[in-house]
This record gives C-alpha cells, structure tokens and sequence, in this order.
C-alpha cells in the first residue's frame, strides 16, 4: 500500500501501524463477501499477505479482481491509500504455499514496473513484463557537476543534471531497492552541501523520513515523480538564494575568477569590479562557500593547470606563466597545497596510470 499523492516534503511517512487494524478490518470485511474462507497475515507495516479458500461457483479471476477494487475504493475513500496485488497461481496442497507466495511476489513486482498495473496475476501472460536483467546502478558521477550548479545556485543547470538521472532511471529500470538508494543517496548529498543554510535546510524532512516515505512508493514512475518533486524544490531553493545580495556577489566573484584566472587576481581587485568593499566581499565569499577568496582562486588556476600537464604540451615555468603565477617556485607551492604533491609529481603519477590502463 502507499499513499495517492506522490510529492517530496508533503506529508510525513504514512504511519500504517497506526491504522493497521482499520485496515485488516476493511480487507477482512470485503473479503468476507468474496471468498468462503481466509487468513491475512501483516508480512511488514505496508504489506500483507491474504491467503483465501474461492467459493466453489465464483469465477475466482473475476472475484478476485472485484475485491481488489473494493479494497482500493474503501482505502481510497478512509485513507487516501492505494493498493497493489500480485496475485498467484491456484494451489491445493497447504505445502504449494510458499511457491504460491514467490509467484504473488513476482506478480507484485510487475506493478513496480508499470504504474498502470493495481492489480498483477502471476498466471496471466498479457499482463506479464519483461523485468530488467539485474545490474549496478551508480549515480555518483554526477555529484561534481550538481555540486557546481548548487553552489552557483545555477537552478537550470540542476534541472538538466536531474533531467540527466530521470533519463538513467527510464533507461536502466533499477529495481526498487536500487533506486531508493540512489534518491537518498542523492538527497542525503544536496542536504550536506546546504546544511549551512539554516533557513533552507530547515525545510528538509530527516533523513529517515525521507527513506520511509520512498520505500512506500509503489512503482518507479512514483519514484520518479518523487525526484522531480524533490528537483523542483531544490531549484526554487536556489533561485531565492540567488536574489539575495550576498549571494549574488559571491557568484559574481566566482564567475569572474573563472573568466580571468590567467591573470594575477587579488580580493582587491575583484572587489572593485564588484564595486564592494574588500571586507565584505571576503566575509560573504567565506560564509556561503566555506573557503576564502585565496583559495577558491588557487583551486581554479591548479584545475586548469593539471589539464595543461595533462596535454604534455608545456614545462611547468611556462604553465606558471600562463596562469599569472610569479614564478615557478611559488606555482609548485600552490600547487602542492591544493593537490598534495609537486606538479612534477603529479605528472610522473599521471603517466604511470596511463601506462596501467
């Protein structure tokens, strides 16, 4: 079971244990009308197992469907609550029980993959889907480049990077487990980079309200409308930060160290253009981006010189110079700080993993 309305943040995770009883009575009232006998057993908080005895006149195919519908209408009505049914194969013998409950389970799973599906019979091959071969289903690689759009508060670009994984989502069909993880995977990151925003992180759900609101989506187009949800308020996040002042000069200031960093750049001089004074360009750029202008410098003049070593095209004097460092010594230096080695220890490193490759 899981709740009608798919959005991030909306409500808190369906407390089912609360209304656990309600539900058995429902279930165990309709079924009454259905079937000569049956049993419920609760397997986890969402999720239960009905074993039941057909009368013997009843189209058992067609009573069974009429039931899950009544089921879902009732639920629907009391609760706003849907339910999925993965139905098996008739067994006789009390020892087909546990094969009766695999075949219910794979049944189940095909309601994960079509969202259209409420109810799934194992025994009905128009309605069987040919599930994805099993396969690891990493989202890592596009941390770095949503990292830069969040703290650029750059809402589009996070809106392509999250276009990006709905498109892996579509193309991989990841189990439910796996894509679970990688939502809070992907959630758990984008709180961590913003949890020095109090204003914003507030808004967050915890972490494990987060894991158990997802675990009770029903189906990975549920999945993905969660993402999207979760995408747009991240996006709406970023674009308040971006009116703020502040904020705005500490991106005004990152673009322009992006534009120029060949040239020798100094807080002074970047506080001119921005026409701010030096003091305040340095606190703000320090509070929203937990480093100093200094820094956020170097590391932009080192990235660009690691693609120039890497292009084996220049001596590292004349890398120095092309990034409007004074000399090389104090390249080195720099470079040492942001990468931990010497630029010619970096390069030997470099070609050695080449070489392994």
């Amino acid at each position: 079971m899981k709740p009608e309305q798919v959005q991030f943040g909306l409500t808190e995770a369906y407390d089912f244990s609360f209304i656990s009883n309600q539900l058995l009575d429902i279930i165990s009232g309709i079924g009454t009308r259905y079937f000569s006998s049956h049993t419920i057993l609760t397997l986890q908080k969402d999720m239960m197992l009905l074993v039941i005895s057909p009368k013997p006149e009843s189209d058992n195919e067609k009573s069974l469907s009429e039931f899950c519908t009544k089921v879902n209408v009732a639920i629907g009505t009391y609760f706003a609550l849907t339910a999925q049914f993965g139905i098996s194969q008739k067994r006789i013998r009390p020892n087909q029980l546990s094969d009766a409950f695999l075949e219910a389970q794979s049944a189940l799973e095909r309601c994960y993959y079509d969202s259209s599906l409420r109810t799934a019979f194992y025994s009905n091959p128009s309605s069987r889907l040919k599930q994805p071969a099993q396969r690891e289903f990493n989202i890592n690689f596009l941390k770095k480049s949503m990292s830069a759009a969040v703290l650029e508060n750059e809402s589009q670009a996070l809106k392509e990077i999250f276009q990006e994984l709905s498109d892996l989502f579509a193309q991989y069909k990841p189990d439910k487990t796996q894509a679970v993880s990688a939502c809070i995977n992907i959630y758990s990151y984008l709180h961590d980079l913003l949890q020095n925003e109090n204003a914003e992180t507030n808004a967050f759900p915890y972490s494990m309200n987060i894991a158990e609101q997802l675990s009770q989506l029903g189906s990975l187009d549920d999945i993905l409308l969660w993402l999207n949800s979760f995408c747009e308020k991240i996006c709406a996040m970023l674009a308040e930060r971006k009116e703020k002042r502040s904020d705005k000069f500490v991106y005004m200031a990152k673009r322009y160290i992006n534009e120029h960093y060949r040239e020798k750049l100094t807080l002074s001089e970047i506080a001119e253009y921005l026409k701010i004074s030096p003091g305040y360009l340095s606190s703000s750029f320090s509070r929203y981006m937990n480093q100093t202008v200094s820094d956020y410098i170097a590391e932009v003049k080192i990235e660009h010189a690691k693609e120039l070593i890497n292009s084996g095209q220049y001596l590292i004097y004349e890398i120095a110079d092309q990034l409007g460092f004074e000399n090389a010594y104090y390249f080195s230096k720099v470079f040492k700080k942001v990468t931990g080695m010497a630029p010619k220890n970096y390069e030997c490193w470099r070609k050695l993993n080449q070489t392994e490759q």
